[in-house]
């Protein structure tokens, strides 16, 4: 009896081993996609606002988690992160007779990384014996905590402004900026324009918007975005772009453009009567070059010594910072504190 069976043709081969190579990946997909639902949670930042149709995002009030964060050393303390009413870290006595000094800012104001109690600013609160008022939410780019001081100025009246900038401002200031970057937020958010008027625009491609769906190609792209800084592989990133060419970068010099409307609006909201003063939590240039020109030209104090106090730090192998290697842990809050003080005197 001869073997009925015929030997697969080549074509049957072909769409046999692309069928098996579609269901492998399939099956990668969702398990990776049900243990990334499981266990992977985005920067803890963003678990912490809300969306908000005024802001694009705004930090949740009266909230208060306990967890565990690690320094840039790996070692393992807890934090309390708590926000009072309207969002703010610490709010005040608006009726005290102290002074009363409103600090405004993006991450490392909020600093998730550190409890109320080791935070710079309640720090100073007990050695200047003033009223504090801190408000600050990840990712917020100057317009952003322009409109925030803009809605609670009035109600604080506070004695002093200061405003903690960062190198990626200039990012999150102008859409096209944050479309070309490796740090992105992308979330829809409200933009100063040079006319004076704003607009809402997400800044997220159309193969991110399709990736965010998914929290396993969100890891994915999370792991490989940090990458891509680490390595600065990619030569289209707008970091290396505003590294390498500056102002000549059609797009961050336009953003800076921006940057300096928005201070301007600071500068015209703030009464000149009322102490108003600016400084980076970083040291990038061109970045913090422009930002020093920019409130330079409108005639606020801008201090980089804060900054360049947690560089010495590092470079003396001292551990000032959290797990990522930027935000500052409590040591950290401590050099920041001890900066400000002599700023905050004059």
């Amino acid at each position: 009896m001869t073997d009925s069976k015929q030997p697969l043709s080549t074509g049957r081969k072909i769409l046999f081993t692309i069928i098996s190579i579609l269901f492998s990946l399939g099956v990668i997909f969702l398990v990776g996609e049900l243990v990334a639902r499981i266990f992977y949670q985005p920067p803890a930042h963003y678990q912490k606002a809300d969306i908000d149709s005024k802001f694009g995002w705004y930090t949740k009030s009266n909230d208060k988690q306990v967890g565990k964060q690690k320094d840039k050393g790996g070692n393992e303390y807890e934090v309390i992160y708590q926000t009072e009413k309207n969002g703010f870290r610490e709010w005040g006595d608006i009726n005290s007779t102290k002074k009363k000094v409103f600090f405004l800012g993006d991450s490392y104001i909020q600093s998730v990384e550190v409890s109320n109690d080791k935070l710079f600013y309640n720090l100073l609160q007990d050695s200047l014996d003033i009223e504090v008022f801190a408000f600050g939410q990840a990712g917020f780019g100057n317009w952003q905590q322009y409109l925030v001081l803009d809605k609670y100025f009035d109600i604080i009246k506070p004695d002093v402004v200061v405003l903690q900038t960062c190198d990626n401002d200039f990012i999150d200031n102008y859409h096209q900026l944050e479309l070309e970057s490796g740090y992105k937020v992308g979330l829809d958010r409200p933009y100063l324009k040079l006319d004076g008027t704003t607009e809402f625009y997400k800044p997220v491609p159309k193969t991110q918007r399709i990736i965010a769906k998914s929290k396993f190609l969100s890891y994915l792209a999370y792991k490989f975005n940090i990458l891509q800084q680490k390595t600065n592989t990619a030569a289209v990133l707008a970091e290396k772009k505003i590294a390498e060419q500056k102002r000549g970068y059609k797009h961050f010099d336009q953003s800076v453009k921006i940057s300096d409307k928005i201070i301007e609006k600071f500068r015209n909201r703030i009464p000149n009567e009322v102490q108003f003063v600016g400084f980076s939590a970083s040291l990038f240039n061109p970045q913090l070059s422009e930002f020093q020109q920019i409130f330079k030209k409108h005639g606020i104090p801008f201090y980089a010594e804060p900054a360049q106090a947690i560089q010495q730090a590092q470079q003396q192998k001292q551990i000032v910072n959290s797990e990522d290697g930027y935000h500052w842990n409590e040591a950290g809050h401590v050099l920041i504190a001890e900066e400000l003080v002599s700023i905050l005197e004059k």
